[in-house]
């Protein structure tokens, strides 16, 4: 199953690859994400709690930087399970960077979900519509904290 989305942000290329590559500034903008802890090499683990149709869920992630190519990608793979359900998630999750001009970059943003066992016989519409309710929420609000930081540059 596939997401993806693309937002304009009013701010340098430089500046919105900057911010993604922060990992304590972008997971602000992970709805949900908790418990952050860097393992090392660009491996991180983490808590999302999430509401999918009538279901309140936890999951256990492992997120790996899979590519970094400055200042225009950066891609990580996602993969773990939910605490309360047999199942099993696997994600790649690409943001792509290109510049409008010198103050104004075009962010992509895409996810790239399968979801096995009992997590998968949900229904991939339901799973569909709240990853891009998430994505949409996420874009708004990197777009919001990388303009933020931006006035306050200017300041």
């Amino acid at each position: 199953m596939q997401v993806t989305g693309k937002i304009r942000v009013h701010a340098p290329q430089s500046d919105v690859f900057a911010f993604a590559q922060n990992v304590a500034l972008l997971t602000q903008c992970i709805e949900g994400c908790r418990d952050l802890q860097e393992r090392g090499d660009g491996t991180y683990a983490a808590r999302i709690e999430a509401q999918i149709a009538f279901l309140r869920m936890t999951f256990n992630v492992t997120v790996a930087l899979a590519r970094v190519e400055p200042p225009h990608v950066l891609e990580a793979r996602i993969t773990g399970s939910p605490a309360n359900l047999a199942g099993k998630v696997d994600a790649r999750a690409t943001l792509t960077l290109e510049p409008v001009d010198a103050g104004e970059t075009d962010v992509t943003y895409a996810l790239d979900l399968s979801l096995a066992g009992k997590l998968g016989g949900m229904g991939e519409s339901v799973f569909r519509a709240k990853a891009k309710e998430y994505g949409d929420r996420f874009a708004a609000c990197l777009r919001d904290a990388v303009e933020s930081r931006q006035a306050e540059k200017t300041l």
